[in-house]
């Protein structure tokens, strides 16, 4: 096993990103370099800004889970500050 993946598993790797599998695409990279699951995150998390910018549309699919974490974070705030206000 290479610390690095091949040419051809890095398409591998692009084409999960490019569908937003961001879990596969780890999950190859730990199985083609050996790598731990801290140290392919990591790997992946800096490549997805390089893909990004080679192919903003054929990544777009990687931003668009921030929006939807954002989208439950803001109705859970607005949640709890309606309940806080009924309680006084």
């Amino acid at each position: 096993m290479s610390d690095q993946p091949t040419q051809e598993q890095m398409e591998e790797i692009e084409s999960a990103l490019a569908s937003g599998n961001k879990i596969g695409a780890i999950k190859i990279c730990r199985e083609v370099t050996g790598k731990g699951l801290k140290e392919s995150k990591e790997f992946i998390d800096a490549l997805i800004p390089e893909l990004q910018e080679r192919d903003p549309e054929k990544y777009a699919k990687l931003s668009q889970g921030a929006g939807c974490a954002l989208v439950f974070v803001g109705f859970t705030t607005a949640a709890l500050i309606w309940i806080v206000q009924s309680w006084a």
